[in-house]
C-alpha cells in the first residue's frame, strides 16, 4: 500500500505514524515536538527567534527530560502546524483542522489504487465509497484522515477521477 509520502501524484503532507517509545528518557511528546520541529523545517535557534524558548529547553523537551507548560505546547503546536492532541499522544491526526481545509478519507484512495492496480472494475469499488446523488452534509471521520488545503484537494480529486476512469466507472 502506498501512502500519501510515496506518491507523486497525492499531496506532501503525509498521515503520522505513532512514534516508538522506548528506552529511558523518551516520550510520546518529546519524540513528536522533534519530529514537529523538523518536518516543519525548523531548528531550535529558529524556535528560540520566533518564541523565545531557549534551545536548552528544547532539546529537553525533545528527550524527554522534561515536559514544556501547556501554554508552551500550544505556542510549538501553533508554530509547527500540528494539532497539541497530536503532541500528547492522544490522536494520529497530526494537522489541526482549520476553515478551509478538507477532509480526504486516505484509506478510500488506497481501496482505488489497489482496484486499479489488479485490474479491478468499478463494479469492485465498495458500495460505502461510492457517493450518491444529493447532499453530504455530514460525514463520519475516517479511520486514516488526511486534512488538505482546498489546492493539495484538488490535486487528489484529480488522481480519483483518474482511478475511477481506469477502473470503468462514470464520473459526473
Amino acid at each position: 500500500m502506498s501512502s500519501p509520502a510515496d506518491s507523486e501524484k497525492v499531496p506532501s503532507q503525509e498521515l503520522c505514524e505513532p512514534p516508538d517509545v522506548e528506552g529511558p528518557g523518551t516520550s510520546v511528546i518529546g519524540l513528536r515536538l522533534r519530529s514537529a520541529r523538523e518536518r516543519a523545517g525548523l531548528l531550535q535557534d529558529d524556535v528560540f527567534q520566533r518564541l523565545g524558548y531557549p534551545p536548552r529547553s528544547l532539546t529537553r523537551w525533545e528527550n524527554g527530560r522534561n515536559t514544556p507548560t501547556f501554554d508552551k505546547i500550544i505556542g510549538l503546536a501553533d508554530l509547527y502546524g500540528v494539532s497539541t492532541d497530536w503532541i500528547a499522544g492522544r490522536t494520529d491526526i497530526r494537522e489541526c483542522a482549520r476553515p478551509g481545509m478538507v477532509l480526504v478519507d486516505w484509506a478510500a484512495i488506497e481501496t482505488l489504487e489497489e482496484l486499479a492496480a489488479a485490474g479491478g472494475a468499478f463494479t469492485d469499488v465498495p458500495s460505502h465509497l461510492v457517493r450518491r446523488p444529493g447532499i453530504k452534509y455530514a460525514t463520519e471521520v475516517p479511520e486514516r484522515p488526511l486534512f488538505l488545503s482546498l489546492e493539495e484537494a484538488k490535486e487528489v480529486d484529480l488522481r480519483v477521477r483518474e482511478l475511477w476512469k481506469h477502473l470503468g466507472g462514470q464520473m459526473p
